[in-house]
């Protein structure tokens, strides 16, 4: 007999654990910010390679030489500038050591200060083979990304309410609140909205028009709806 009423007790009081799970009414909704950021910093690489047309009998030594004199007319000092991949030196000259067309990367960074299409057109002669972009980075990156997370968190609170109003529903207490898995950077991408578009940070320089990033984030959140 008490074994059973012991049962009993235990089945009633499952039975009110599911029952105040079931009262508990919700909404849950994804909230989401970006802005668009202009750089005013760039990681160049660029690739040097021997060439050897007709006519064309320049040496490698010459062509770096040719290299450092660019750079240097646009404020870039030689020490500015690094091995492309450093760790892998000794690979590189052991693979050349016998190899007659010379090849070299270079990396170095441009501030908002550089006039970078003169600089492209400057290094638009034989010999450079590839020049890409690396990286590109921000200041203000850190403030910014604080920024954007908390629009993020209010677009999430500002879509549950007009979506419950839309249903004569008010808006009750946060219960949970899930950031999704993303770096929350990457390459401006016109294919992904956001809830909220925060004005973008505009520069006047050549490098802030070369590679804008995007900060963009998002949020789940689940919100109880008010009795």
């Amino acid at each position: 007999m008490q074994k059973l009423i012991t049962l009993s007790f235990l089945l009633f009081g499952v039975s009110l654990c599911v029952t105040a799970q079931e009262i508990t009414r919700h909404i849950a909704v994804t909230g989401s910010a970006e802005i668009i950021v202009p750089p005013d910093e760039l990681e160049l690489e660029i690739t040097l390679t021997q060439q050897h047309s007709k006519g064309n009998h320049s040496t490698f030594e010459e062509l770096e030489s040719k290299f450092f004199q660019t750079l240097a007319r646009h404020g870039i000092a030689k020490d500015e500038v690094y091995f492309g991949n450093p760790q892998y030196y000794w690979y590189y000259w052991w693979s050349h050591r016998r190899y007659h067309r010379g090849q070299k990367s270079y990396r170095l960074r441009l501030d908002a200060d550089t006039d970078f299409m003169a600089l492209m057109q400057d290094l638009d002669f034989e010999g450079v083979q590839t020049v890409r972009i690396t990286d590109s980075s921000n200041e203000e990156i850190q403030k910014l990304r604080k920024e954007v997370k908390i629009a993020a968190v209010k677009a999430a609170k500002d879509k549950a309410s007009y979506m419950l109003e839309a249903v004569d529903e008010k808006l009750g207490n946060l219960l949970t609140m899930t950031e999704v898995e993303d770096n929350g950077w990457r390459w401006r991408n016109q294919n992904v909205i956001s809830n909220v578009s925060m004005e973008s940070r505009g520069g006047d320089s050549d490098i802030a028009q070369v590679a804008e990033i995007k900060l963009r984030y998002e949020v789940k959140a689940q919100f109880a709806i008010a009795e």
